[in-house]
């Protein structure tokens, strides 16, 4: 079984970019800042981009960085 972190790690290798939204929707994880800052603490470069919505709410995209 592949720990969360792996999961998170693997989606951004993949798809580039993910949001809690995509996480839970996905896989089911809800903690994503949580993996976020696990995977940055192994030294992983990640960054976020945030976004607002029309009824003002904000929300993460996290990006693998080069």
């Amino acid at each position: 079984m592949r720990s969360q972190n792996q999961i998170v790690l693997n989606h951004l290798i993949n798809h580039g970019s993910i949001t809690q939204k995509q996480c839970w929707d996905m896989y089911r994880i809800e903690r994503l800042s949580a993996r976020i800052y696990d995977l940055k603490k192994r030294g992983k470069s990640i960054t976020a981009i945030y976004h607002r919505l029309n009824n003002g709410c904000r929300y993460a995209e996290y990006t693998l960085a080069n």
